[in-house]
C-alpha cells in the first residue's frame, strides 16, 4: 500500500487471489472454501469489504477474476464446478 503505482498505491492497482484446497485442513472439507481478494484490481474490485457466499460454487470466484481482468469468458469449470455467473457485488 506504501508503495505508489501512476495515480495511486502498487496495492490498489493488483488483485491477489489466495485460496486453499480444503474448506477446514483439519478434516479436508470441500464446503465453503476460504478465498480472499486483495486489492482493488485498478478500481475494478470493491475491496476493503467482507463477503460470504455460503453454499455457493468456488469456480465463480475464477470467474470473477477472470472478467475483472478483462476476460471476456462468460462460463468456467466443469461438470458441478461450470458457472456462467461471477459472484455478486464485489465489482465496481
Amino acid at each position: 500500500r506504501n508503495t505508489p503505482h501512476g495515480a495511486s498505491n502498487l496495492l490498489d492497482s493488483s488483485l491477489i487471489y489466495v485460496t486453499s484446497d480444503t474448506a477446514w485442513g483439519k478434516t479436508h472439507g470441500k464446503v465453503e472454501w476460504p478465498v480472499i481478494l486483495a486489492g482493488k484490481a485498478g478500481g475494478r474490485l470493491r475491496g476493503d469489504e467482507h463477503h460470504g457466499f455460503p453454499g455457493d460454487n468456488l469456480s465463480k470466484a475464477l470467474l470473477t477474476i477472470s472478467q475483472i481482468m478483462g476476460s471476456p469468458v462468460t462460463e468456467i469449470g466443469l461438470d458441478a464446478g461450470r458457472v456462467t455467473a461471477a459472484l455478486a457485488g464485489i465489482q465496481v
